[in-house]
């Protein structure tokens, strides 16, 4: 699985004026960009996003101490993509697209979201939480998120502390989702999303 995954091959033994990498050490080499391998050792070693097999949609945060896989493959196409697609989270995709890519993420193939259009990306996300157990803000500090809005002076203050009472793994997700939106936001001019 190793040397797929990297197409790792032998490599030569390191020349004297050579430094000795990680790779050259372990005897092998790697064909790719760096980013591209930084992000398929880090996929490997399982950091950074779940890589479980199995159901995603449907399952609770707390399974996990990774953000959802869902997620962090999301983040890292509109990374590649771009956010300028006007009404990303708003205008509806193909639901024979939606649904093949939901069958994907749900029976542990390896997705590649790349191939698919940035509507059908947002959809899938908006579907993963809508299919949440539990809601990421919770039912138990619902009432903690309601009053926070309706405060005028001390709302950053009631929702940040309001923030801090979700479970880790939830806070994990928020924190990423909203790294997210506030990208979308940022180019709002563009994407119309503005609300």
């Amino acid at each position: 699985r190793f040397k797929k995954k990297l197409r790792v091959q032998p490599s030569k033994t390191p020349q004297r004026h050579e430094t000795p990498t990680f790779w050259t050490t372990m005897n092998m080499s790697v064909s790719g960009t760096r980013s591209t391998m930084k992000k398929r050792f880090v996929n490997l070693l399982g950091r950074g996003h779940n890589t479980q097999s199995g159901p995603v949609f449907g399952v609770p945060l707390t399974k996990s101490k990774k953000l959802p896989l869902v997620l962090a493959k999301s983040i890292e196409y509109f990374d590649e993509k771009g956010v300028e697609h006007e009404g990303l989270f708003r205008v509806s995709a193909q639901v024979t697209d939606v649904k093949a890519l939901v069958e994907k993420f749900d029976s542990g193939e390896e997705v590649q979201l790349s191939e698919n259009d940035p509507h059908v990306v947002s959809n899938v996300l908006k579907l993963y939480f809508r299919n949440l157990p539990e809601p990421l803000l919770t039912y138990e500090l619902y009432d903690c998120f309601l009053a926070a809005g309706g405060l005028a002076k001390e709302n950053l203050v009631a929702t940040k502390s309001s923030l801090l009472l979700l479970p880790p793994s939830h806070f994990r997700v928020v924190k990423a989702l909203m790294g997210l939106l506030h990208k979308v936001s940022e180019k709002a001019h563009v994407n119309k999303m503005t609300a």
